[in-house]
């Protein structure tokens, strides 16, 4: 999550000498590693996805933009999960990414504990919050096809419903 875009990673990258440059991919590599090694060897191993494994050999110059957004998207959804779960008091705002910190919840670190005794948040909450992030999404939407100046698409569904 904290990996800058690539092209500010390669812009930065090339205007830095090759000592500098290698020192960089020895640092680099080194952090991932350790991180990585802490995952690698805690509870929570086997039950990352595929994905989340191969995500793992990565580093901050082999991931590439794609990575970069999946895996951004998928601490969102982590996020909601954690929330659904208790593990976090509030969804932040719509327009607000997942904090970095999210990762570094003490559930997360004890996942076998964890995963015998979770606590759901009521339906009512969870769906108030589905219901709010629907109508985020579609708020946006239509702000883009707004902003595009393409009209909005017809869901004869809806129009049949207002008549």
């Amino acid at each position: 999550m904290a990996t800058p875009p690539r092209d500010s990673l390669e812009q930065l990258f090339g205007q830095r000498s090759v000592a500098d440059r290698e020192d960089f991919v020895q640092k680099s590599e080194s952090l991932a590693k350790a991180y990585w090694n802490t995952v690698n060897g805690s509870p929570i191993f086997p039950y990352l996805s595929p994905w989340e494994c191969e995500f793992a050999s990565s580093t901050i110059l082999t991931m590439s933009s794609q990575d970069q957004i999946d895996a951004l998207w998928r601490a969102e959804a982590a996020q909601v999960l954690m929330w659904a779960l208790c593990l976090i008091a509030e969804l932040p705002a719509a327009d607000a990414q997942a904090s970095p910190h999210l990762l570094r919840s003490e559930a997360l670190s004890r996942p076998v504990a964890f995963l015998a005794s979770p606590v759901l948040r009521s339906e009512r909450q969870i769906d108030h919050a589905r219901e709010v992030a629907e109508l985020w999404h579609w708020r946006s939407r239509t702000e883009e096809f707004i902003r595009d100046g393409r009209s909005l698409p017809t869901d004869e569904n809806l129009i049949k419903q207002s008549i």
